[in-house]
Formats: C-alpha cells, sequence, structure tokens
C-alpha cells in the first residue's frame, strides 16, 4: 500500500535528496534539500507531498514564489525507479497540480534532466505537458584551462572585484542585488518577472550555505557596478557551480562577461577545485560561446515543460 502524505522535512529530506540525486545522476546533500526550506521566501505558496510505500518512494512539489509571473507555478515530480509505472508518479502530480490550480495556476512548469528526458518528457507529455525550452551543463576541468586565455586584460576601463575585497558589507551586498535583479529578468528562459526585495534576495542567495563572499564578483566600469557573478561552493562533490553572471545591458558586448568568467576560473584553480559547474539556455549563445572559448565541454543538460490551463484542468 502507498501513502500519500505531506513531506516532513527532519524526517524525510535524506530520503528527498537521494530520490533527487537519482533522476539527475549526481550527489545531492541532504543540505541543500533543508536548505530549499529554510530560504523560502515570505510570499512562496507551496505544497510538498511525499509517496511512502516501505520508506519514502517519490516526491513531488508545486511552488510559486513571489517573483514569478502571475498564475506560474513550478511542479516537481520524483520516484524511485524501481517503483515507476505503477502510478504513484501520476497520484502525486495529479494531487500538487490540483494544489496549484486551487491557489491561482494558470501554468505550470517543470524541468526534466536530460538523462531522463525519454521517460521523463513521455510521462509529462501523456498528462499535457509540452517541452518549451532546453538547457545544457557544460562543465570545465579547471587544471586544463591554457593560463595565457586566463592572463588576457580586462577591457580598459573595467575593474573586477569581489564582494569580499569591498568589504562584504550591507552597502556592497546591496550593489550586488541591484545589478543581480536588473539582469535576471534578460537571462533567456527566466522566470523571475519582478524585482524582488533585498531582504528576499539576502535570505534566498546571501544566506545560502555555498555562498562565499570571495566568489561573488562585481564588475566596475565608470564608478558603476555594470555585472556581476556568482560561483558557489560545492565541498560534498568536489565542484563549484556557476550560479549566475550578468551584466548591464548598455555594457554587453564590451567583454565585461568574458572578465567575470576568467576570475571565476582563477578563483576556483586557487582554490584547487577541480571542475566548474554551467548551465545555461540553448538560446544564451553568448554565455556558450564564451564557454566554449574557455574549454568547457556540454555533457547532458535539461529541458523545461510546460502545462497552460484551461478553465476545465
Amino acid at each position: 500500500m502507498t501513502l500519500i502524505r505531506a513531506y516532513a522535512a527532519g524526517a524525510d529530506a535524506e530520503a528527498v535528496a537521494g530520490l533527487v540525486g537519482e533522476i539527475w545522476r549526481r550527489p545531492v546533500p541532504t543540505q541543500d534539500i533543508l536548505e530549499q526550506h529554510r530560504t523560502a521566501p515570505a510570499g512562496r505558496i507551496a505544497v510538498y507531498l511525499v509517496a511512502e510505500s516501505g520508506g519514502v518512494v517519490a516526491y513531488g512539489n508545486a511552488i510559486r514564489e513571489p517573483a514569478n509571473p502571475d498564475g506560474l507555478f513550478q511542479v516537481d515530480v520524483v520516484v524511485t525507479a524501481a517503483r515507476r509505472r505503477h502510478g504513484i508518479g501520476s497520484q502525486l502530480l495529479a494531487r500538487v497540480e490540483q494544489f496549484a490550480v486551487e491557489h491561482g495556476a494558470t501554468r505550470l512548469g517543470g524541468v526534466v534532466p536530460s538523462v531522463a528526458e525519454d521517460a521523463g518528457t513521455a510521462f509529462a507529455i501523456r498528462h499535457g505537458y509540452a517541452i518549451v525550452r532546453r538547457a545544457y551543463h557544460s562543465y570545465l576541468s579547471v587544471a586544463d584551462v591554457d593560463a595565457r586565455l586566463l592572463d588576457q586584460p580586462d577591457p580598459p576601463g573595467v575593474l573586477v572585484t569581489t564582494l569580499a575585497a569591498l568589504g562584504d558589507d550591507e552597502p556592497a551586498r546591496r550593489m550586488l542585488w541591484d545589478v543581480h535583479e536588473r539582469t535576471v529578468p534578460d537571462m533567456p528562459g527566466s522566470r523571475t518577472a519582478v524585482r524582488r526585495p533585498y531582504a528576499e534576495f539576502e535570505q534566498a542567495v546571501l544566506s545560502r550555505r555555498s555562498f562565499r563572499a570571495d566568489g561573488a564578483f562585481l564588475a566596475f566600469a565608470d564608478g558603476e557596478a555594470v555585472g556581476l557573478a556568482i560561483v558557489s561552493s560545492q565541498p560534498e562533490v568536489g565542484t563549484m557551480n556557476h550560479d549566475f553572471t550578468g551584466v548591464l545591458p548598455r555594457w554587453r558586448g564590451r567583454g565585461v562577461a568574458s572578465a567575470l568568467k576568467r576570475a571565476a576560473i582563477r578563483y576556483a584553480r586557487d582554490l584547487g577545485v577541480a571542475t566548474l559547474r554551467a548551465g545555461n539556455d540553448a538560446e544564451n549563445a553568448p554565455m556558450l560561446a564564451i564557454n566554449a572559448r574557455y574549454g568547457y565541454q556540454r555533457r547532458g543538460g535539461h529541458v523545461r515543460i510546460e502545462k497552460v490551463l484551461t478553465a476545465r484542468s
């Protein structure tokens, strides 16, 4: 017998981390699952469910963040391989979709990793979803980067520094927040429609255990912060992740993003990190070109799926 019940963070986080790691085929620390709840913004609307049958065998959620476009909920369902094709995923999906509809959803979005794409997208399509975007995951062997590439000069008048070097105080953090919130809506595939308050950014980004002030870079030109890059530490898996790179519109195409990329790679190299990971929308041609220039290799990725709800959905 399978029981669907509310997720309990303290009791279920480790099992859910295992399920998520299974579907993405990489280790997912339990702390990351706990942190997703700890850093939730005050206005988040969400339901979290697990399916239990001799242990937790599936997990599902529906989430709407305050910064999302009106009516959009993110939906996720993962089922352990041994219990797929038993109807558990369909039951969970129906439950979380119902919650979303009851709370004003007009669109449902999800992500399917490429390693599970055949089965995952087939399941989604059977339930009314369609593929709307694709993203690539790229990996860099830090030790293999040509040092001459990293020694290239930054554009004239551009200075790249770190949040740590700026003192990691509130004024410096607010500069990071300002550039982030001004650039993230322009990212291809972005689901951020409004500027988040500083307190929400602080909770969701700056308070994460993987955030490091010396891994948060700001590019300055003419005395103004015009770009940023954030790389996070993932010590359990021995990698660092490019969380975000953004440049203000009038400074794009002038080498600022490349300068930020070089700073991030040098930072990882100096720490002895073996691998840097990046995820980029397939339509983000400028960043994909920068990654290719520095030797990032594409290995897998994910697809974004979406379901537009009708009055009877």
